[in-house]
């Protein structure tokens, strides 16, 4: 039996605070994303329980929004899966800040 046309798409977008664009908020679309905490703390928040890969579900976060990580931007985010941020692919986070300017 496969049990995964069960579970819920993903959704198409997700929302979080960009801080290298004045904390505004962008609309990343998922496939640009990678596998964090942060990113699986959303999808359960947002009733997407079917989605944490690894470990117990997360815990819902008290009153912070998703940012998007900076370092990972960078290249200097040493959380990686554990990072409570969401990680986007840094050529779209630019393109994105390119078209917001």
């Amino acid at each position: 039996m496969i049990f995964r046309a069960f579970q819920p798409l993903p959704p198409q977008c997700i929302d979080a605070k960009d801080p290298g664009n004045r904390l505004s908020v962008v609309r990343v679309p998922f496939e640009a994303t990678f596998d964090t905490q942060g990113r699986q703390t959303y999808l359960v928040e947002k009733g997407f329980q079917g989605f944490h890969g690894y470990g117990a579900p997360p815990q819902p976060r008290a009153e912070h929004p998703l940012s998007v990580c900076i370092l990972f931007h960078r290249g200097k985010c040493k959380s990686q899966r554990r990072c409570r941020q969401l990680h986007v692919l840094p050529k779209v986070i630019d393109q994105m800040r390119d078209e917001a300017a």
